[in-house]
């Protein structure tokens, strides 16, 4: 009965030595599968943060698209606008440009006859100071001298036709 008593007790250490195997292997898996139960919830949450950010990133991109949107519609507004005036300066200078070439051959022509009338005026003012009695003074002398020229001219040719008779 020892036996059996001996042989009963080694085989429960033996099975006690079989259970505490599995025992630590079943601790083994289980710590196992805790920590990749860990790293899943940690890479869920990780991972549901990033779908937050994401979200949110999404929202505020949505937002700048409409405001971007916005923009352009007022930029493109504006371009319009600012073409059609464009545009429209260029006609008028266009014009401007054709009147300025007119107005300036013009003021070409009555830059003449502002020099025409300047000349006149300076003969106007020299003659307003010439002495009209001077004018006459001289006349008369010039009478004169032309009565005495024609005088001696004469007396010349008497000369001349009294030397030819003799």
């Amino acid at each position: 009965m020892a036996m059996k008593l001996q042989h009963q007790l080694q085989t429960q250490r033996d099975h006690a030595e079989i259970m505490l195997k599995q025992l630590t292997e079943e601790e083994k898996k289980s710590k196992l599968m805790l920590d990749e139960k860990i790293d899943a919830e940690h890479q869920t949450e990780t991972t549901n943060e990033d779908a937050k950010e994401m979200q949110a990133r999404r929202i505020a991109n949505k937002e700048e698209i409409i405001k971007q949107q916005l923009r352009l519609s007022q930029l493109k507004t504006q371009k319009k606008r600012l073409t059609e005036e464009d545009e429209e300066l260029t006609k008028t200078n266009e014009a401007t440009k054709k009147e300025n070439t007119k107005y300036e051959a013009e003021n070409e022509k009555l830059e003449q006859v502002i020099l025409e009338l300047i000349q006149r005026i300076d003969v106007s003012t020299l003659l307003k100071e010439i002495d009209m009695e001077e004018m006459r003074h001289l006349a008369q002398q010039n009478t004169n001298m032309n009565m005495r020229f024609e005088a001696l001219i004469d007396k010349w040719e008497e000369i001349k036709k009294k030397s030819e008779d003799v």
